[in-house]
């Protein structure tokens, strides 16, 4: 599926940089419209290869006439200043659209780093982007166009669904939410599971009860005209099961699970915001 920002240079094959390489090649961008740069290059050459991609292990090792117009830094955070110095360098000229996954880095950050008048897009997505059905919330700088928003959305809309935040500030409730919250759901299923087998199951018959309720709950909040709300009262029958073990859940001793939830996002988003620093 060509579109005109590609080629898109992709920085950083890790976990999430191969997840949105394979899901962008799968659903988006031919084969010339993807390059991929790590320093781990044996690595990298063998995602490569099964991505029918080119690959080099670093930015001043392109050759000479590779034409960029958008950049994905999908590097670690501590790395970044070290690969913009090399991007500002090489393509400030030709002033690519750059996005970053890198958390904790704000706009304000980029910008300090590139050149005047940089399109920058912040992305946070989360780690089932893996599986093609993650959550990425973006937010843009001015010298954003719309048809750069655009190619963005398509790029995330790839492995999952997309979200605009206009308030920068915002990014750090979305990384308390959707950027930690797979760990949060993984926790309530460890729990579910140990529960369920103090209840007497076996582990095997624990893990696959536990694992196919939540995703086919998720599922069908996804797809109902309800509210969770109302899907939560269509399962509770009075004086049954479901009230009985929701009536702890839902204690208002301040132990409940929603005091905790709030708690804990809480806690996420002030780390998310000392870690915003420039």
């Amino acid at each position: 599926m060509s579109n005109k920002h590609t080629p898109l240079l992709l920085v950083g094959c890790g976990n999430m940089g191969s997840a949105l390489a394979r899901g962008w090649r799968a659903s988006l961008l031919d084969a010339g419209e993807l390059i991929l740069v790590d320093p781990h290059i044996h690595s990298c050459r063998a995602l490569a290869s099964a991505l029918n991609v080119a690959c080099y292990e670093s930015i001043a090792s392109l050759p000479a006439d590779t034409n960029i117009s958008s950049i994905c830094l999908a590097t670690k955070p501590d790395a970044l200043e070290a690969v913009l110095a090399s991007i500002r360098q090489r393509f400030q000229p030709s002033s690519p659209l750059i996005l970053s996954i890198a958390a904790g880095k704000p706009l304000s950050f980029y910008s300090k780093h590139l050149w005047d008048g940089a399109a920058i897009i912040r992305v946070m997505p989360n780690t089932p982007s893996m599986v093609l059905a993650g959550m990425s919330a973006c937010v843009a700088n001015p010298a954003v166009t719309t048809s750069q928003r655009q190619f963005v959305s398509s790029l995330m809309d790839a492995v999952g669904k997309t979200l605009w935040v206009d308030d920068e500030s915002l990014m750090d409730a979305v990384t308390a939410i959707s950027g930690s919250g797979p760990a949060y759901i993984f926790y309530f299923m460890e729990c579910l599971i140990d529960a369920a087998i103090d209840a007497g199951l076996t582990h095997d018959q624990a893990t696959l009860l536990c694992t196919q309720t939540l995703f086919g709950a998720a599922q069908l909040a996804a797809t109902a005209a309800e509210s969770p709300s109302q899907l939560r009262e269509n399962v509770t029958s009075k004086g049954g099961t479901t009230q009985a073990a929701l009536s702890v859940l839902m204690s208002d001793s301040g132990t409940g699970f929603k005091q905790i939830i709030i708690a804990a996002v809480a806690a996420a988003k002030k780390k998310a915001l000392e870690m915003s620093v420039l």
